[in-house]
């Protein structure tokens, strides 16, 4: 934690020091939101929005965007949030971040979060939860050799006070190759370790948390990591439809516990490809960009042991009590269909469609089972940007924890209930 304050700093002095001797800013940006919603559940989160969480009646949220940027490789981006909901008054920083970038490469200090993978939302690491201090490395352009690669490296600093291990840490990497331009693969590792009480690690011992060649293994690498491969098509839908901008075809797989040749345990046990991905989940999905409309169609599940760990049986794999990886979290299957029509230039309207199912995994238990219709439509004239949201949601079932942990997902009442959450945005852009 030191090392990034210190790092932070340092990245702040040198931008500063070179606004000392440049007499101007390529680009600066300065915007305001209002966003108030009104909900009738007790507790509730909006999908992939950094952590948005909602609570029974008015919620206020206002925020202050700063984007500041220094030629074309260094940029400095905060973002200030006040919040007022559940009779609490917040204040706080959100999200800030330097970015530099070097070549082709570009380095990222300070607090972020990031969706990794195909699709709507990532399966190991997405945009659902709020931002966390961490470094990020990736490449800016790709990396041409036998096809165009790219590359996305995070350690980041999960500080928050838990029910299993407190402050834990998480490190994600991912690869994309496309060795074509109809088709690109993708591998993604992630891992949550350390915390509070448990081992901490020097360099040396990198290698080994990173290829998790000791997960699940009685010892100081006994972490909660996890590993997946994605094949997404690049339709060529343009030659046939000349409307169509981009069409897709993607699919996941991803395993929260392996088999594989280079594991201890499993040296010797396994032929070609030599690994073997275990607990899954899955996600796959078609997405098509039309001149003036966007279509998504996705399908998902977790397994009963997807983002949960026997050293974080409680908290799980979350941040703030969301999923870090796909917003339903643990155990369950959901699927939607999202359309987003564009009116113009400057509005759009938009509605999505969907259910999912949780517990899912076990045939003797009840499930939850939620359906939700929503829309969303904006406008910007000027300046100023206006937005309007609307949701409906029927449960079945419903879990008596609003936004239950991997630990609580199975805790349901023999209850029917409908909730409604109505939005309104306002935004200005100075």
């Amino acid at each position: 934690n030191r090392f990034l304050i210190t790092a932070i700093n340092l990245f702040i002095l040198l931008f500063l020091i070179g606004e000392s001797h440049s007499s101007a800013i390529a680009n600066q940006e300065f915007n305001v939101y209002s966003k108030s919603y009104i909900s009738d559940e007790n507790r509730s989160f909006l999908e992939g929005q950094s952590g948005l969480k909602l609570y029974r009646g008015l919620n206020l949220f206002f925020i202050e965007e700063v984007n500041f940027r220094r030629g074309k490789d260094l940029s400095l981006n905060i973002e200030l949030l006040q919040s007022y909901n559940d009779d609490i008054a917040k204040n706080e920083f959100y999200r800030g971040y330097l970015k530099y970038r070097i070549h082709k490469f570009a380095i990222e200090v300070g607090k972020d979060n990031i969706n990794l993978g195909p699709g709507e939302y990532g399966l190991l690491l997405s945009n659902n939860v709020k931002p966390y201090p961490l470094i990020l490395f990736q490449t800016e352009e790709p990396l041409s050799f036998i096809g165009q690669w790219n590359v996305i490296f995070i350690r980041g600093w999960l500080l928050e006070d838990r029910l299993d291990v407190s402050n834990p840490e998480i490190f994600a990497l991912r690869f994309t190759w496309s060795p074509i331009a109809l088709l690109e693969l993708g591998v993604t590792r992630t891992e949550l370790f350390g915390g509070d009480g448990r081992p901490g690690y020097d360099i040396k011992d990198y290698p080994t948390l990173l290829f998790g060649t000791k997960d699940n293994v009685p010892g100081k690498f006994d972490n909660d990591g996890y590993g997946a491969y994605d094949i997404t098509l690049n339709l060529p839908a343009d030659k046939y439809f000349p409307t169509v901008n981009e069409a897709k075809l993607y699919f996941e797989d991803a395993g929260t516990d392996i088999q594989a040749s280079w594991q201890d345990e499993d040296k010797g046990k396994l032929s070609f490809p030599g690994f073997k991905l275990l607990n899954h989940a899955i996600k796959i999905g078609i997405s098509i960009s039309h001149i003036k409309n966007i279509f998504v169609l996705e399908y998902a599940s977790t397994s009963d042991d997807f983002y949960i760990h026997h050293k974080y049986p409680v908290e799980g794999y979350t941040y703030k009590g969301l999923s870090l990886g796909y917003p339903y979290g643990h155990n369950m299957r959901s699927i939607f269909l999202k359309h987003k029509h564009f009116l113009g230039n400057s509005s759009a309207i938009e509605y999505k469609l969907g259910g999912y199912e949780q517990p899912f995994n076990n045939s003797t238990e009840e499930s939850m089972r939620r359906y939700y219709l929503s829309f969303l439509g904006s406008t910007k004239i000027g300046n100023y940007l206006l937005e309007g949201f609307t949701k409906l949601e029927k449960t079945d079932n419903y879990n008596i924890n609003s936004l239950p942990l991997p630990s609580q997902t199975s805790q349901l009442e023999a209850d029917d209930k409908t909730f409604y959450t109505i939005g309104i945005t306002v935004g200005y852009k100075f």
